[in-house]
């Protein structure tokens, strides 16, 4: 362990990422997060602030998703959007 290379408890390292600690939980529980250094017990999981920072730096940025469920919208009768016949 490096000088800085602080033990991270959940909290922390939702913090350093970036996000709410809800979200951090589904990351670590999806195995989206990077895996765990070590664990204080067994349910308590700590991360090195150098494994946050390198996870970090590598992540996609939001938005950057491999599936979408958002459907194309249809332009409706009448808005400006909606094509013009033609003629």
């Amino acid at each position: 362990m490096t000088s800085g290379d602080d033990k991270l408890r959940s909290s922390a390292a939702a913090e350093l990422a970036g996000v709410k600690l809800s979200t951090w939980s589904s990351y670590v529980a999806r195995k989206q997060a990077p895996k765990p250094d070590g664990h204080y017990d067994r349910r308590t999981p700590w991360w090195l602030r150098s494994t946050v920072n390198d996870w970090k730096a590598s992540r996609p940025g939001q938005g950057s998703r491999k599936h979408t469920t958002a459907k194309p919208r249809e332009a409706a009768a009448g808005s400006t959007l909606a094509t013009k016949p033609a003629g």
